[in-house]
């Protein structure tokens, strides 16, 4: 979710409106029917990000947000960075081949630019491009990581109430990383 976080951030959108009421739903209607919503993740996450992105969002980010994804290759599994897009949708492709996970995402493989991608974390994908790459991870290997950890799963959507404290917990770790500077 690295990646979503990230463009909608660059693209200045209003998490207090738009993305934050879309995830509620989202997540309302997932819970309400999980088993028959299991692989469909990655076509929520699309349907928000064309609902609150603008039409000019890859020129807003090229450059600006790198993505990890991971290719499979015949050798294996490589890393790749996207940092420029040639469409909203191309952002949009690869904000969800970074978040790619067999079965949950999408119930078949997934290209991207013509590469079978994963999830970018499986190679690693948060690193410092440049020394002002502020880089946002699960652990503390990141600028920006959770200093408290809630217990809620990461593949079954929280309860609003659980979404709103996870919101919240997001804001004391930014605000952490800032009185460090």
């Amino acid at each position: 979710m690295g990646a979503f976080i990230a463009v909608m951030a660059a693209c200045n959108i209003d998490f207090n409106n738009k993305v934050i009421q879309l995830t509620i739903q989202l997540a309302n209607k997932y819970r309400t029917n999980f088993y028959n919503n299991i692989t469909f993740m990655g076509k929520y996450i699309k349907k928000i990000c064309e609902e609150c992105l603008p039409e000019n969002a890859h020129q807003i980010v090229s450059g600006r947000c790198y993505i990890g994804i991971t290719k499979i290759t015949l050798f294996g599994l490589k890393k790749i960075i996207i940092s420029n897009f040639t469409s909203k949708q191309d952002l949009i492709n690869a904000i969800i081949a970074s978040m790619y996970i067999p079965l949950w995402t999408n119930n078949k493989l997934l290209k991207y630019r013509n590469n079978l991608c994963i999830d970018g974390c499986l190679t690693g994908y948060c690193h410092k491009l440049y020394n002002n790459t502020i880089t946002v991870t699960f652990d503390k290997s990141g600028d920006i990581y959770p200093l408290t950890t809630y217990n809620t799963s990461m593949l079954y959507p929280s309860s609003d109430q659980d979404i709103y404290k996870l919101i919240e917990l997001g804001k004391k770790d930014y605000i952490n990383y800032y009185k460090k500077l």
